[in-house]
């Protein structure tokens, strides 16, 4: 009885290290390094596999986990005149239970152009060249700091750089995107998700159909629109165009001109420094200037507030119109400018002012519908 429970027990044994070993022998080892010159470019085009790429001094290396001995016949690794390729591209449609993961190596003055059908692609080091990426069903993460254009494009993923010096395009169909330090010009385009950017030195234009849009500081001008979200701004060093069909509008400052707009939300515009335009269709608008500029305000069915500087010279030109049984006797458009003249429609019903603040200037039209007007002094 003893003697068979030992057999058993050596056998399972066996069986175990014999099904350890196959299963170990079912992965090839593929590990790869190329002297190279700064200057080069590493070129990565891989189906289904995750692209991480890291720092190695004076080479290229690559090393890849997770691929079985039967596909690595469609791997190739090789040098070329300009540099490095990596190439995954399987004949047949393979079954990939666990990620296949390229771990490369590159120097710090190289370019980068990867491709994935559908992993991740995580840059996790410095880079003084261009990054081209694109992946179909994955993430794309730049840590490191890149002197250089930069192409992000996913299908499916996140989007997140953490310092850009020179030209920035990023664009996902289905996630969010993530931006800390742009010095450069910056585009920016997701189709279901929010965006959220520090620091743009340089132009910005930024476009969500499925999320809120956040920036910190623009230098240049900035265009920021979504069909769906909110629109939070900081300062912005030039010029501003904004909209959103379906949410409110608040921005800091504005340098430049300003024209904003939504459908279905509040309009907070502080410290605008030029011409400014501002309407939405059911929500209330407030507009902050820091001097004398012309303007248009718009609204229905809201709040309209006008603050200025005690010393602005411009010239209001307010009306507000009432439907249905709204009452019109109170006197809805006020200044602490001084005392408004108030004239009523004859033939509309309606109220409307013109009126001159510290001598006039250029002209503000504001108009409302059901609603009223305040022009106040700027605390």
């Amino acid at each position: 009885m003893l003697k068979n429970r030992v057999i058993i027990l050596v056998s399972a044994l066996l069986l175990i290290c014999l099904t350890q070993g196959m299963t170990a022998a079912q992965y090839a080892v593929v590990s790869e390094s190329f002297s190279v010159s700064p200057g080069g470019t590493l070129t990565v085009d891989v189906e289904g596999a995750d692209i991480v790429i890291s720092e190695a001094a004076g080479s290229v290396t690559v090393n890849v986990k997770g691929m079985k001995e039967e596909w690595s016949q469609w791997l190739d690794i090789s040098q070329t005149a300009d540099g490095v390729l990596v190439k995954f591209d399987p004949e047949k449609r393979i079954r990939v239970r666990e990620t296949i993961v390229f771990e490369i190596g590159v120097p710090t003055e190289f370019n980068i152009d990867a491709e994935s059908s559908g992993g991740d692609i995580t840059v996790n080091t410095g880079i003084r060249g261009t990054v081209d990426v694109e992946t179909a069903g994955g993430d794309i993460t730049l840590e490191g700091k890149v002197t250089g254009s930069v192409m992000c494009e996913t299908s499916g993923g996140d989007i997140e750089v953490a310092d850009v010096e020179g030209e920035l395009s990023l664009s996902t169909s289905g996630g969010d995107i993530d931006v800390a330090n742009i010095t450069g010009n910056a585009e920016v385009e997701t189709s279901g998700g929010d965006i959220e950017i520090k620091i743009v030195q340089g132009d910005l234009d930024a476009s969500t159909s499925g999320g809120d849009i956040r920036v910190d500081r623009v230098s240049g001008d900035a265009e920021v629109e979504t069909a769906g979200g909110d629109l939070e701004l900081g300062t912005i060093g030039g010029n501003l165009e904004a909209g959103t069909a379906g949410g409110d509008i608040d921005v800091m400052e504005v340098n430049g001109t300003t024209e904003a707009g939504t459908a279905g939300g509040d309009l907070n515009l502080e410290k605008l420094g030029g011409e400014f335009e501002a309407s939405t269709v059911g929500g209330d608008v407030l507009v902050s200037l820091t001097g004398s500029y012309p303007g248009e305000m718009s609204t229905i069915g809201g709040e309209v507030i006008l603050l200025l500087p005690s010393d602005a010279q411009v010239t209001i030109d307010a009306e507000i119109r009432f439907s249905g049984n709204d009452e019109d006797d109170a006197v809805p458009i006020t200044s602490e400018f001084g005392a408004v003249n108030i004239k009523r429609g004859s033939v509309i019903r309606s109220v409307s002012s013109r009126f001159d603040i510290n001598g006039g200037g250029p002209v503000i039209e504001i108009s409302n519908l059901s609603g009223t007007i305040e022009v106040k002094k700027l605390p």
